[in-house]
Formats: C-alpha cells, structure tokens, sequence
C-alpha cells in the first residue's frame, strides 16, 4: 500500500509539473474518477480493463459531473437478453458503460473521447452505442485508427458502448438467411415460384412499397389523365413531398409520375383524392383489391405509407408485384430516372428523381420502388429482365439503404442463377 501510494504521487507530480493530463490504468471491471481540481483544469486520460477500453475525458464534462465512472457491463461472450443485438451483427468487444455523474448534454463540451480494442475484427465492424428508449444498439460515426481500435467522440453524459460487426452473411455464393442484414426477403421467378426467402410470412411494415397498391387502385378509378387537380393543405405530408402551394393545379398525370418515380406523399393523396374517393373509401378500395389479389396477410391504412400500420408479408408482397409492375403504365413510371412537369397556369416546374438505384446498372433492365420509415427499415421492390430471364425481388426491413442495394444486387444474382441452373438442367434432360 505504501508503495502504491508513492506510485500515484509520482504520477500527479509529473502531471503537475509538465502538464499532462493524468493518466489511470486499471485492471478491474469498475473505475471511479474523481472530478477533483487537477481533472478539472486538465482533463482525464483512462486506460481500463486490460487496456480494451480507453477514455479521454476534457475538463468541460467535471463542471456538471461530481465523479466519472467506467465500467465493464459484460463480456462479448456472456451478453444480457436485454442488450442483445440484431440478429446480423455479433461483438467483438466486451461492452462498457462511462457515466458522467451529475452532468448534463450542455456540460459535455467536445464530448467524451472514446476508444475501444476489439479482437478478432472481420468485417464492417464500428463502434454502437445502446439507445435505451429503442432498446436497441445504435451505429455511432466511429473509425479504425492504425492499431486496429475503434473511436469516437460522444456527447451523452452517459453511454454504454460495444465494437459490433456485421455477421458473415454470403460465402462463396451461398447465402446465410440468419445473418442477412434484412428483416425479411424474397426472390420468385415470372410464375411467382420462390427462388429464395427469409421470414416470407411475418408481417412487416411497408413504408412507401404502399403506393404500388395505392396506384393500382387508382387506375381502377382513373378519371383521365389531363383532368386537372387542385392542391388542399390536406395534401400535404413530411418528408418526402412535391414543393406545391394550397390552390396549385396539377394534372393527374403528373401526380401520377411523382407519385411513383418521386416517391412523394402529397401527390400519392392528391392522386387518391383526385378519384373521387374519401379517404375511408379509398383506403377500403386498397383493402378489398389486396383481398381479390390473394393477400391474406396485408392490410392498409392510409395511401402513402407513413404509417407503420400498413403491413405486408414478402409471400403477399410478391404478389403484388407481379401485377403492379405488370401493369405497363406503373412499368413505365417504375423505371424512368426523373419526371418534369409544370403547374398549371404558371411558369413553375417541378422535377422529381427516382430512388431506385438499379436504373443506373445497363446488365438488365429494372423497375422497381424504394420505401423506408423508421419502423420499416429500408425497403424495395423490383422486377429485373435480362436477355431470357425476369425475376422479382422484394426487401423488408434492410438495415440501411446501402445495405438494401447491397442485398438486391447480391439476390438478383442469385436469382438469375438459379434460373440459369434449371434452364440448363432441363436441356441437358431433353
């Protein structure tokens, strides 16, 4: 103990002198700073727990916070129910919490320097951070320095904080539906047989896939593509939307397109209102035609997909892509880039631009419609040609919009091969 002691005022005096900031090691699962006069004035360097987990704490955070605290919550191979992560990523740090007891967002100056050293690090790895509101792990804005660690700069006064990594999900053309970074997929031939699935029959929310029904119910009710439709502030809905004003008229074909290539909310219920219908009317139309089409596990609730109570199943959704992307007014629009139109009875004009990113690939030709809300995930739709060949391919619930390409490039693949497989199995029979 005495020795001990003569080591710590060593180390403060050297601080003091040179001034340094003080640096801890500790080898224990729990750390307690103090936010003594030294800390606050110079800031904190903690090297902790077998040096896996380093914190840089600047003076700012100890003028709310009374101690600082670190601590190891759980080793990446004994994690807890109630912090277990999505299914497609697994730990490759143990997880830690630092908390800065007593301060505030406002106390945390530049934020609380964190770095953590993994084992083992594959692949698309970075440092998450678990919401306790979503009860879910969050990607943080982290990066890989030179030995391999992960760091960031967090501004919560407290956090808990693990290096996670996407699970190995392709290998060698074979896929791993468990560690698919999607909620739910499927892959079906021109007939509609499955060529691939994951989770086929959970339902899920549909995000903007909704307007796929919602403008094949308005073809039923089409009441002329020149007629001209006046803009209510009704219409209007976040995020996504055309930048009209109350009293623009617009012509229904033009809603028609934005609705589909832009993906835009005011002129997806514009265009639903444009046929007459109510609200309760139409949304009852796109019940009754998910019904007539086989759909016995969707249902809808409003016309743009905002809401997060319009669910389908990949099974029910494949059918409906087969007949809306059928259907060569919806192909059209399903595969145009970017759409210009005009207000009538003005100069203005408006452009929208397509989010489908399979436009951009010239190996086949594809139509498709991209959908997201934060309880759906990122989600798409498509049907793809080739020389001899067409396949759909729906997605539920990827992880990010990259990983929603990502995934639809690596299924249409797949998809074009297995029909490759069996073209070539059958000629070999005859």
């Amino acid at each position: 103990m005495y020795m001990r002691n003569i080591h710590i005022i060593g180390v403060c005096i050297v601080f003091l002198f040179f001034g340094m900031p003080l640096y801890a090691h500790a080898q224990d699962t729990f750390l307690n700073i103090s936010c003594h006069d030294v800390v606050r004035q110079k800031g904190y360097h903690a090297t902790f727990y077998d040096t896996h987990f380093f914190a840089d704490i600047v003076p700012e955070v100890c003028t709310g916070a009374s101690d600082i605290t670190l601590s190891l919550v759980a080793w990446q191979t004994a994690v807890p129910k109630e912090l277990a992560a999505d299914p497609f990523f697994e730990f490759v740090s143990n997880i830690y919490a630092y908390d800065a007891i007593g301060a505030r967002s406002e106390h945390m100056g530049t934020g609380i320097s964190v770095r953590i050293q993994p084992k083992h690090v594959r692949g698309n790895a970075a440092i998450y951070f678990f919401d306790k509101e979503k009860k879910q792990w969050q990607r943080t804005k982290s990066y890989r320095k030179k030995d391999g660690s992960y760091a960031v700069q967090l501004k919560f006064p407290f956090a808990q904080v693990a290096v996670l990594q996407e699970k190995k999900w392709i290998e060698k053309g074979v896929i791993n539906a468990t560690a698919l970074p999607a909620r739910a997929v499927g892959v079906a031939d021109a007939k509609g047989s499955f060529l691939f699935t994951k989770n086929a029959y959970e339902r899920l929310p549909l995000a903007s896939l909704t307007k796929l029904m919602t403008v094949l119910v308005f073809l039923d009710k089409n009441p002329g593509w020149q007629k001209a439709v006046q803009i209510i502030a009704e219409d209007d809905a976040e995020p996504a939307k055309v930048a009209f004003q109350i009293g623009d008229r617009v012509y229904v074909k033009d809603l028609f397109y934005a609705t589909l290539i832009g993906s835009k909310n005011n002129a997806a219920k514009a265009l639903a209102r444009s046929t007459g219908l109510s609200h309760e009317e139409f949304i009852k139309k796109m019940n009754e035609k998910a019904k007539a089409l086989g759909m016995k596990q969707t249902a809808f609730v409003d016309a743009t997909g905002l809401s997060a109570d319009n669910t389908s199943t990949i099974e029910d959704f494949l059918k409906l892509g087969r007949v809306a992307f059928g259907n060569l007014n919806i192909a059209k629009a399903a595969s145009m880039k970017t759409y210009t139109f005009q207000i009538i009875g003005t100069k203005r004009r408006m452009t929208v631009r397509s989010t489908n990113f399979l436009l951009a690939n010239a190996n086949f030709f594809a139509m498709g419609k991209t959908g997201h809300i934060d309880e759906a995930g990122y989600n798409f739709a498509t049907r793809v040609k080739n020389k001899n060949q067409e396949i759909l391919v729906v997605v539920f619930g990827a992880t990010s919009g990259g990983k929603r390409e990502e995934i639809t490039d690596i299924l249409i693949d797949f998809g074009f091969r297995q029909l490759a497989a069996a073209q070539s199995k059958k000629a070999k029979k005859t």
